[in-house]
């Protein structure tokens, strides 16, 4: 039983972060809602930012936020979220925007990507073909999206690699695809 505070302090404090976090976000939200009030955007980043730190640990957040490769991106949201606390909320949300978009823009396909695959939203997955298409992965893209869109409505698929393993079946054009009429093997 000695064990279990550094257990307990191991699961709560993260759940405590993701509570931050998301507070966080609301308050910036609402302070861009009321036309920048620096009062609940300073309130929003500052929640964010110590979430953040209880997420991922002290250690792990310097160690993103101190990267060489990540120092522009860093100086320019830290100093915005500066500029939010001296009162100057318009200049400061343009800093921390640009920072946070330099930032994290490694982690946006795979935000996108997995939210365009959620509920096959209709503007998302486009924009998730749309990257698929400039990979170069056009064919294997259009025969995917066909054996998706056919023969969901015929059976319901649970796994969504079984449709790319189906899709990937289709060697050819699309014709020869259509004419193997893939429905049985569902």
């Amino acid at each position: 039983m000695a064990g279990s505070p550094g257990v307990l302090y191991a699961e709560v404090v993260p759940e405590i972060g993701v509570g931050l976090v998301g507070f966080g976000l609301f308050f910036i939200l609402f302070g861009v809602l009321l036309y920048f009030d620096s009062v609940l955007l300073a309130f929003g980043n500052l929640l964010f930012l110590s979430g953040l730190a209880l997420i991922i640990g002290l250690r792990r957040t310097f160690s993103f936020f101190f990267q060489k490769e990540k120092l522009k991106g860093t100086s320019f949201f830290l100093g915005g979220i500066l500029i939010v606390l001296l009162r100057w909320p318009l200049l400061g949300m343009l800093l921390e925007t640009y920072g946070f978009i330099t930032l994290f823009r490694n982690f946006f396909p795979v935000v996108f990507g997995f939210l365009g695959v959620l509920g096959n939203i209709p503007l998302l997955s486009k924009g998730s073909d749309r990257n698929k298409n400039e990979s170069g992965n056009l064919e294997e893209a259009a025969r995917f999206q066909w054996v998706f869109k056919h023969k969901a409505k015929t059976k319901v698929v649970s796994d969504a690699s079984v449709v790319r393993w189906e899709a990937t079946q289709c060697l050819g054009s699309m014709e020869s695809c259509k004419a193997n009429d893939l429905s049985d093997s569902f």
